[in-house]
């Protein structure tokens, strides 16, 4: 059985997860998962994202095409991991934009070490590099520090004015 922090983000139930900073929920102890509800799906969920559009034999193609590597770290399938030397590489069918299908043109292949701990905070290009941030609730994860020069960057870009009147 898949872990519950997993079946929110993957099947989509409502299940709040201490530590993911669900937003207006109530706050649980970092660690621990509450189930909500089972009429509705987890607010975040998006089904259409994880719908693929391909089959072994084009994921096969396109894992030739980079070498049988991770296009993120580079670590080679059925090899030991560059980072992980007692993990084996095993690459997966990773999303360069995770709010998109999951198909040819949106994918790259990526060892499950880089493909799980983004959390589809990320969007990638097809070497594998961060290019732009999929979700802007990464930016809650970020200490203080970057939280302002972010908002000074965005201040300025949009000369102060007030979110809600752009």
């Amino acid at each position: 059985m898949q872990q519950a922090r997993h079946l929110g983000a993957q099947k989509g139930w409502y299940i709040l997860s201490g530590g993911r900073r669900d937003i207006n929920e109530e706050k649980i102890p970092r660690g621990s998962y509450k189930l909500v509800t089972l009429e509705k799906p987890y607010p975040g969920f998006n089904l259409d994202r994880r719908r693929t559009n391909f089959d072994k034999k084009d994921f096969e193609k396109l894992k030739k095409e980079y070498n049988y590597r991770c296009a993120t770290c580079g670590s080679k399938e059925g090899e030991p991991h560059y980072h992980w030397p007692n993990t084996i590489t095993t690459l997966q069918p990773g999303h360069m934009d995770p709010n998109k299908p999951l198909e040819l043109g949106n994918i790259i292949p990526q060892c499950a070490k880089c493909n799980r701990p983004d959390r589809n905070r990320w969007i990638y290009d097809n070497k594998g590099r961060v290019i732009s941030i999929a979700n802007p609730n990464v930016i809650d994860t970020c200490s203080d520090e970057v939280q302002k020069a972010i908002y000074k960057i965005l201040y300025l870009k949009f000369g102060g004015k007030n979110p809600n009147e752009l």
